[in-house]
């Protein structure tokens, strides 16, 4: 006769096993989608440029592809660096200067650390070499409160600004947002795109493109001005500052 004392052992166990095979089959998938799922272009965007502002420290080069013309300095490579309490330093066309708030130090080709305003008329040291300058954290927090179609092509991040939007990047008679609109002439702005890198969730790279309209000697010109931001040295940036600048800052 058989023994049926255990049966309903086996059968619980053949329960426990076809459990087991299910979970299985079904977990991989479920962590496989949640792995591969990217996150939306401006969630990453905007991780990216937290994670940056974050910071203790990094460096940047911004350089300027501008048409043809006597731009001067600002046609010049621009090299930074920023700390997280906010103080930067800044070198272009030989002038050092730093900067937190509204306070700045400038120091000119073989000359000395100095206020800006002890030399120069406040128009001059509002604009150009002398203006403030804004470290990359804040331009790209600026950029994505208002680029339009944000979307991941080729390996980054491209979207679209209105022209309104981006007068402040024109740069024209030795400043940055200058003429009427952003513009020559007057003439509008009238296309602007920016490209965003973002490599394991940290920013390395960013560039706005700017095209602009104008009239010259009774022909229509299209004018293309690109600005390129190379970010490096997060978190191994070392900025020494001297006495002189203490002082004059109040550091």
């Amino acid at each position: 006769m058989e023994d049926r004392r255990f049966a309903h052992l086996d059968a619980i166990n053949w329960s426990y096993v076809l459990l087991l095979f299910l979970l299985f089959a079904w977990l991989p998938g479920c962590l496989g989608q949640t792995e591969i799922r990217p996150a939306e272009p401006r969630v990453a965007v905007s991780n990216a440029i937290q994670k940056l502002a974050a910071a203790p420290n990094y460096s940047w080069r911004q350089t300027f592809d501008l048409p043809g013309g006597n731009w001067g300095s600002l046609a010049r490579p621009l090299d930074g660096k920023a700390q997280s309490d906010g103080l930067l330093w800044t070198s272009q066309d030989n002038l050092e200067k730093f900067a937190k708030g509204q306070k700045r130090a400038v120091k000119e080709p073989a000359g000395k650390w100095q206020a800006p305003e002890e030399r120069f008329p406040a128009r001059v040291i509002r604009t150009g070499l002398y203006g403030l300058v804004t470290p990359p954290a804040w331009q790209l927090t600026n950029i994505l409160d208002k680029v339009q179609n944000l979307k991941k092509s080729d390996g980054y991040y491209v979207g679209d600004l209105q022209p309104a939007e981006a007068t402040a990047m024109v740069i024209y008679g030795g400043v940055r947002g200058g003429g009427v609109g952003g513009s020559r002439n007057g003439a509008p702005v009238s296309a602007a795109a920016v490209n965003l890198w973002v490599e394991d969730g940290a920013f390395s790279k960013y560039s706005t493109k700017v095209t602009l309209h104008f009239i010259y000697n009774g022909t229509p010109i299209e004018s293309t001005q690109i600005t390129t931001v190379e970010i490096k040295d997060v978190g191994t940036t070392k900025l020494d500052v001297p006495d002189e600048v203490k002082k004059i800052m109040g550091l």
